[in-house]
């Protein structure tokens, strides 16, 4: 594959990551509000809801909201990320090759 057609190709996934980050909370939302119900069970000796909807959705659009920021973030950045990551790579690699010249035996003269 050329160059330009790669490039296109990076494009459309980005794309496509985006979209299903947003989307994918959004589908869970509406099949979990499709719900015929306007409490979950109460407890049955206090009477009280156990998990009133409010505050499901309280951390339900929080937690959301929160990972698809993250992920569409390092969506965006992913060339970024894999610069940082090739580079603290590499240089962990050598550290690590002499730390390990350094545990062999001396050669013979």
């Amino acid at each position: 594959m050329d160059h330009h057609a790669e490039r296109v190709q990076e494009k459309i996934m980005l794309v496509f990551t985006v979209v299903t980050t947003i989307f994918l909370p959004l589908s869970f939302m509406s099949s979990f509000f499709a719900l015929q119900i306007a409490a979950f069970p109460r407890d049955s000796v206090s009477g009280q809801v156990n998990r009133p909807i409010e505050k499901l959705l309280r951390y339900f659009v929080g937690i959301s909201l929160s990972i698809s920021i993250l992920l569409i973030l390092i969506a965006f950045n992913v060339q970024v990320l894999a610069i940082v990551w090739d580079t603290l790579r590499s240089e962990h690699m050598v550290g690590l090759a002499i730390r390990l010249t350094k545990l062999l035996p001396d050669s013979p003269k």
